[in-house]
């Protein structure tokens, strides 16, 4: 950096007026941290309103919910406070996380009667959709245009063929921001995917992870948006208990970039967070490290076929069906496309690619 260090440089620097800002209500307001609320009470209430803007992490082992946990989250926020979400999956593809958001709205909407609900798998599979009755095929038409109300022009989705590294992640993000004037949230599945420019392919993999993360903590604090990336754990967390927070792989560079450090954790070291015969486990959702809010465990629920999460001291998932035909509300379905068209700002659907890959 060549900087002229001149009377002007430290003036610039003085935090007399940064002080003098304090006195005045709505300076004060424009400083304060913006929170993203979860949906889940327990961790709303324990951090504080919700997920803090700033670089945040969620770790968890496979199989553990991270992508069904940020799925929900990107909900949440676009649906209590109308804020896009930028969702880049390096994982999972485009059509594998929407059939789990529909799914999970299928079991959201049918709670008094769980057997009306189908699972994303069942939903991609092709005898289903071959033989599905009326009665279940307008199921799947509802879950479409709720959640197609609720995320309409509001959800993005970026895949890792494209947008494979933190740089290019930047880059589209600040594009977005200067394109439709309002700050996104940005979540990243995950980490460990993320590649490194051409100088740094014979870095070590620590090496690599550094690079990112630096990316990333400087897209979430020059712009002042929550960037929240998942990431794996290292192995050996698989045979013990993983809320430790060296159990992230690369733990060095996130312990000390991180704003903000979350854990999904088997419950009580239970092994059954692996086991796809229990469909409804304990999971606590372990706060590692937090700027401003106090470390602690909240105690949740994890429904497995339908990715969902919820409040264990207010869990409403008892029970898990077994999708059949069924009968569904009269009046509550037209069979009529849902125009959204009125509904917020933006031109773009993310449902225009489902209508392609039904074609």
């Amino acid at each position: 950096m060549n900087q002229n260090y001149n009377m002007d440089f430290f003036q610039s620097n003085n935090a007399n007026s940064l002080i003098s800002s304090f006195a005045d209500r709505e300076e004060v307001l424009k400083l304060c941290k913006k929170h993203y609320p979860t949906g889940i009470p327990c961790i709303d209430k324990a951090t504080g309103g919700g997920f803090e803007e700033g670089l945040t992490f969620i770790g968890a082992n496979p199989g553990g919910g991270k992508s069904a946990f940020c799925g929900q989250f990107a909900v949440n926020v676009i649906k209590k406070l109308e804020i896009p979400i930028c969702f880049f999956s390096l994982e999972m593809s485009k059509v594998d996380i929407i059939a789990r958001l529909l799914s999970t709205e299928s079991y959201k909407q049918n709670e008094a009667n769980p057997f009306q609900s189908f699972t994303a798998s069942k939903l991609l599979s092709k005898p289903f959709i071959e033989n599905a009755s009326d009665a279940e095929w307008r199921c799947v038409q509802e879950a479409v245009d709720n959640v197609g109300f609720d995320l309409y022009d509001m959800f993005f989705l970026f895949d890792g063929h494209q947008y494979t590294d933190a740089d290019e992640i930047t880059k589209t993000v600040e594009a977005f921001i200067s394109l439709f004037h309002t700050t996104p949230v940005v979540i990243i599945d995950y980490l460990q995917y993320l590649n490194v420019p051409s100088n740094m392919i014979n870095a070590s993999d620590n090496a690599k992870l550094d690079y990112s993360i630096k990316a990333l903590y400087r897209l979430a604090h020059n712009n002042r948006l929550l960037v929240l990336c998942i990431s794996s754990l290292n192995k050996s967390s698989m045979q013990a208990k993983s809320s430790d927070i060296c159990a992230y792989n690369g733990s060095g560079r996130i312990i000390y970039d991180a704003d903000n450090l979350y854990i999904l954790s088997r419950a009580n070291n239970d092994e059954s967070l692996t086991d796809t015969d229990k469909p409804i486990v304990d999971v606590d959702f372990v706060i590692r490290k937090a700027r401003s809010a106090k470390t602690g465990v909240c105690h949740l629920k994890f429904n497995r076929p339908f990715t969902y999460f919820t409040d264990a001291e207010d869990d409403t998932s008892k029970t898990i069906p077994t999708p059949s035909v069924y009968t569904p509300p009269e009046n509550k379905i037209t069979g009529n496309t849902t125009n959204y068209s009125n509904k917020r700002l933006m031109d773009m659907s993310v449902f225009t690619y489902i209508e392609k890959d039904g074609e």
